[in-house]
């Protein structure tokens, strides 16, 4: 079962949708990867549960991800994000950066 988005976090959703697709036109992802991913706009929750893999992202594309959220929103996110599993979810991710947003306040 899948808990319920509240509406604060579908913003950092689309925050890490908009990083994913960034980053992957600037990997050079093909076209058909591209067309999914930009899908994710209107993505049920159990897609936004889904690896980087499964979103046919390789994991240099993923730490771009990790760069563009970083650039965007002027935080510094911590290296266990990399590599923990649920950080590895555009929802795991929303939520690390909600994290690190609401401690630099």
């Amino acid at each position: 079962m899948t808990e319920q988005l509240v509406p604060d976090s579908r913003d950092g959703v689309t925050a890490v949708m908009d990083a994913i697709v960034s980053a992957a036109v600037n990997a050079g992802v093909d076209d058909v990867v591209l067309a999914r991913l930009r899908c994710l706009y209107t993505a049920d929750q159990d897609t936004l549960l889904k690896s980087p893999a499964e979103l046919g992202l390789d994991s240099l594309t993923w730490l771009e991800v990790l760069t563009v959220l970083e650039e965007r929103f002027d935080v510094l996110l911590p290296d266990a994000v990399a590599v923990t599993h649920e950080s590895r979810t555009v929802l795991g991710l929303a939520r690390a950066l909600a994290d690190c947003r609401r401690a630099e306040r």
